[in-house]
């Protein structure tokens, strides 16, 4: 602070309680910030209060801006209609009252009128470029190339009718240097007590990026509440240096980890290659334990994994495949294509080679050849329901499966390998394998078809069908009936010694949960694929 007026009011300033000082308001006004930052606020009523207000202005203009600290802000964000205007109507947007233009950036709206809980609202341009995300909480954040989430705004509400609205700093000065802009924080501040303390002071401060008054004074004889001081005056939020590409611009160099691509056999030392792009290692063989796919695995609205590949919707994509050690195989030069914050997820991962690279890998690859892999895949399940779906409507005239609800859809798509061989791992697995291919079943429909009385489970009806087609039940009906009973013995309730018998009985008791899971899924696959086969079979269809 610089004093304005007398000699003394710095020393009168120093004076003061904490309160009156207002040192946690002037804390706020901070220009170049990388936490986070409150933009608009109301707070309090009558002399003890406290509000900002954020409007945009391009960097060059700023300074106008600034040179008062009274209000300026005019009517952004209240679209208006005025006939003796040109033009007649205003959006609220932008205003040039000055002859330099000022943008809406954010505000309350109290809708419907007498609101104590008004909707904060940004300009388009930031929540569109940033593709902000809205939470129930009111919170935004935003998914970064990584497919990570990273939070952008957030929203305290104290008490009904007020609120501190706050955004990341970081992403906010990211969209101020893509738009060539300053944020302006009009403040107001205020704070009373009863005590008085002596004569008025009058400080201001100025900088090339705020511009704010200080007063405090005994108001005793007009109003009898005692001192006052306010802070009032604005300020630039500015814009980092240069704007980058977009959001997810470092704006330096991009790192390449090195990764464990083989053991020295005479040093037992670790042998690392750089995944930065070289067609002479492209094709070397990196090795990374199955948990590295357990944070993409758990989370199916975002991610889906798959034998052949990991996808992050439209964020990135790798290849892998899975080998008989069970350890996740990927190229060197594939890694690339993971955004460098996600290359140390993996790194994490990262074991010495072991187990080898697949035959079918090797074929499809190097070779050029392509196979078909008959190893247990989710996918290659998914293709026989949808295969059995299509069968027995040309078999029989009539729908096999219900549709799925959105939330056991997305599960059933997404359905992944074990990555670990917890056993929460496989009872959530098979939970979702069991609602996708049992429970869904049309169980009116395979009565009608078997011709079956009400009582009878759409297992049973289907076994019938089978058995008047001349299948062999056994192959075809007893791996859904094994689905059946381990989701009804153990996945969808308290275990006990009935799900242990179904293990025996399925002959899985000896396998990690994980396998135990792996093998349902192929013997279920292998089901369907030979109801597929059945239905399709031209002698039955002639004889039925």
């Amino acid at each position: 602070m610089n004093p304005d007026s007398g000699s003394d009011a710095i020393r009168h300033y120093d004076a003061l309680p904490p309160e009156l000082r207002l040192e946690d308001y002037l804390g706020l006004i901070v220009a170049e910030p990388t936490g986070w930052i409150s933009i608009l606020r109301r707070q309090g009523a009558g002399t003890d209060y406290s509000s900002l207000s954020p409007i945009l202005v391009e960097t060059a203009h700023q300074h106008k801006i600034l040179a008062t600290t009274d209000w300026s802000f005019n009517d952004l964000g209240e679209a208006t209609y005025s006939a003796d205007r040109t033009p007649a109507f205003h959006d609220g947007l932008i205003s040039s009252p000055d002859g330099y233009e000022l943008h809406f950036f954010a505000q309350a709206l109290w809708v419907p009128a007498g609101t104590e809980r008004p909707r904060i609202e940004f300009t388009p341009s930031f929540t569109w470029w940033l593709e902000l995300i809205p939470r129930p909480d009111e919170t935004m954040y935003r998914i970064n190339q990584a497919g990570r989430d990273e939070e952008v705004v957030r929203i305290l509400r104290p008490v009904p009718g007020e609120y501190d609205v706050q955004v990341s700093a970081r992403h906010l000065r990211k969209y101020l240097a893509a738009r060539g802009m300053s944020l302006i924080v009009q403040h107001s501040h205020s704070r009373s007590t009863a005590a008085h303390h002596g004569s008025r002071i009058d400080l201001e401060l100025r900088t090339k990026d705020a511009d704010f008054d200080y007063t405090a004074w005994d108001v005793t004889r007009t109003s009898g509440t005692g001192f006052i001081a306010q802070l009032l005056g604005k300020q630039a939020v500015l814009p980092f240096l240069t704007a980058g590409e977009g959001p997810d611009d470092e704006q330096r160099p991009e790192s390449f980890q090195s990764f464990i691509t083989g053991v020295d056999p005479a040093t037992g030392s670790e042998i690392r290659l750089s995944c930065e792009r070289d067609e002479t290692n492209y094709l070397t063989p990196v090795f990374f334990d199955a948990d590295v796919l357990t944070r993409y695995r758990e989370n199916s609205a975002r991610y889906s994994v798959r034998r052949s590949d990991v996808r992050c919707h439209d964020r990135w994509m790798i290849d892998i495949d899975i080998n008989d050690e069970n350890l996740v195989q990927v190229w060197l030069g594939d890694l690339i294509n993971l955004p460098e914050s996600e290359r140390g997820h993996w790194l994490n991962h990262n074991v010495p080679p072991s187990g080898g690279i697949t035959l079918t890998r090797a074929l499809r690859d190097l070779a050029g050849h392509w196979v078909e892999d008959e190893r247990p895949d989710p996918e290659r399940l998914r293709q026989a329901r949808s295969d059995i779906a299509r069968a027995f409507n040309d078999r029989f005239g009539e729908t096999l499966y219900k549709s799925l609800g959105e939330e056991d859809g997305r599960d059933f798509e997404n359905l992944a390998l074990c990555t670990n061989s917890t056993e929460g791992q496989r009872d959530s697995s098979l939970l979702i394998l069991a609602k996708g291919i049992v429970e869904s079943l049309e169980v009116k429909t395979l009565r009608r078809v078997a011709d079956q009385p009400n009582n009878v489970a759409s297992i049973n009806c289907l076994q019938k069908i089978v058995e008047k087609l001349g299948g062999d039940t056994g192959a075809l009906i007893d791996p859904l009936r094994q689905l059946q009973s381990l989701r009804s013995t153990g996945s969808a309730h308290m275990k006990g010694s009935n799900f242990a018998a179904a293990l025996t009985s399925a002959g899985l008791a000896s396998m990690t949960p994980d396998k135990q899971f792996e093998q349902i899924l192929h013997r279920v696959t292998e089901a369907l694929l030979g109801l597929v086969e059945l239905f399709d079979s031209e002698d039955h269809k002639k004889s039925s």
